[in-house]
């Protein structure tokens, strides 16, 4: 309490005496210092906690800051081994093995740099709602039927969308083909690429590896083989 500092003394029976006077002027001042300091420390506490939150404001914020700057050189580094990643070029020989990454079937592929885009054996072909006319089934859902040569399997049906038609002239016929896009992986290598659904019964690798695919990532040495 502020006025417990100040000396007490009994005036009740000397109320005229100037030693009584004298005590009293002697305890205001006393009374005023007190009264001063107690304000003072009060100020003081309340400035305290006004500025607290403005401190945990901005520590909050430097943390955000550093958050940010290690988030974006972990991102840095990663462009940096994507980028390596990419710089690289594999060598690829006449054939390779191909993974068909929605059904993780394995098939042999015969790499052709002739071909604009990739081909794959279909034995079977069905389009939801089917039209006649071959252009008015772009964009429509396809399933199709791959098979493993030589293997006792009874395949897998993928399935996508048609994303173009085509018309190729032979020496002997001419065939309609409907392409799709299917993520295929060689390697370490896997990209999502155009596919042309293709009838290569006759042909002994069911999968042509065209342009689309080795393109930035591959150059071809026939003398390679596929297992190496």
């Amino acid at each position: 309490m502020i006025f417990s500092r100040i000396p007490r003394f009994d005036c009740e029976n000397a109320v005229n005496s100037k030693v009584c006077r004298m005590r009293a002027m002697l305890a205001l001042p006393l009374l005023l210092i007190a009264a001063s300091t107690a304000w003072a420390d009060e100020n003081q506490a309340a400035a305290a906690k006004a500025d607290a939150p403005v401190q945990n404001a901005g520590e909050a914020n430097a943390a955000g800051v550093a958050d940010a700057a290690s988030a974006q050189a972990a991102q840095a580094v990663a462009d940096k081994v994507e980028a390596a990643k990419k710089a690289v070029i594999r060598m690829i020989g006449a054939t390779a093995l191909v993974t068909e990454m929605s059904s993780g079937l394995p098939l042999p592929a015969r790499v052709d740099t002739g071909a604009t885009c990739c081909s794959i054996h279909c034995e079977e072909l069905e389009i939801k709602d089917a039209d006649p006319d071959p252009k008015v089934n772009i964009g429509k859902p396809v399933r199709f039927l791959i098979h493993p040569p030589e293997s006792k399997d009874k395949g897998e049906w993928i399935e996508a969308k048609i994303v173009d038609h085509v018309k190729i002239r032979t020496s002997e016929s001419e065939d309609e083909r409907y392409k799709v896009r299917l993520k295929l992986k060689v390697d370490d290598v896997e990209k999502k690429v155009l596919v042309t659904l293709n009838d290569r019964e006759k042909m002994k690798y069911p999968v042509l590896l065209g342009r689309n695919f080795l393109r930035d990532d591959f150059l071809v040495n026939v003398a390679l083989e596929a297992d190496k």
